[in-house]
């Protein structure tokens, strides 16, 4: 458990710095360490791993300290720290995959913020389908998160960037047809929660603003799922 502390600790103290040379290095080396618990993941035998327990301490949370580096990373026009952003996103992805009680972070409007920021931040269209891929990992099975992402304007964010009459933008549209599929679940069919449900008219209607057609969608999107 030492040797794993040590990591961790190390990882962000990196990933904290302000220099982007040294961010890359912290986010290398946190891909690393993720790389070498796919054959746990793949066996089930995850759950247990330090890496994962460390992950339920707000000394050694990796994704509470990896939100950081978003601002800083989205911002700069290099090319490179672009590719370094959609690492980004990845690893995110992974680091909520291999601990899901992490997504507790982003319950917080800031944290939500620094992710919905990127969409406003770039036009990089591999960029755009990443950031939307690691929204629907954000909010999955979290209500909570339903509400921060609604909270933080994220309804409009994404739709804005939904344009089905640009064909350059097909595989952006999918992704975000994809998030539309998640984030239109009926809440009443889920367990029982204190957190305030919505309908998915109500849903509807915060994206109907950037997105007039949306009622036909989701009919479309209904006749896909009989």
């Amino acid at each position: 458990m030492s040797d794993t502390s040590e990591t961790l600790t190390d990882i962000i103290e990196l990933l904290e710095s302000d220099k982007h040379e040294i961010v890359v290095s912290g986010l290398d080396k946190l891909e690393s360490v993720l790389s070498d618990l796919v054959p746990l993941i793949r066996n089930g035998s995850i759950e247990n791993n330090p890496f994962v327990t460390l992950q339920d301490t707000f000394d050694h949370n990796i994704a509470s300290h990896l939100v950081s580096v978003y601002d800083s990373l989205a911002k700069e026009e290099d090319e490179d720290l672009l590719i370094r952003l959609i690492q980004c996103n990845t690893l995110l992805q992974g680091l909520l995959l291999v601990h899901p009680r992490s997504r507790v972070i982003f319950h917080q409007n800031s944290n939500m913020k620094a992710i919905l920021e990127v969409l406003d931040l770039t036009s990089d269209i591999d960029v755009l389908i990443s950031i939307v891929s690691t929204i629907v990992h954000i909010i999955l099975k979290d209500l909570d998160n339903y509400r921060s992402f609604e909270r933080c304007g994220g309804c409009i964010k994404v739709m804005r960037k939904f344009d089905l009459t640009n064909q350059a933008k097909s595989d952006l549209n999918y992704k975000i047809i994809e998030f539309l599929i998640v984030y239109l679940i009926d809440e009443e069919a889920l367990n029982p929660t204190k957190t305030q449900k919505k309908s998915i008219s109500e849903k509807a209607q915060l994206l109907e603003p950037e997105f007039a057609e949306i009622h036909h969608l989701i009919a479309n999107l209904n006749d896909l799922k009989t």
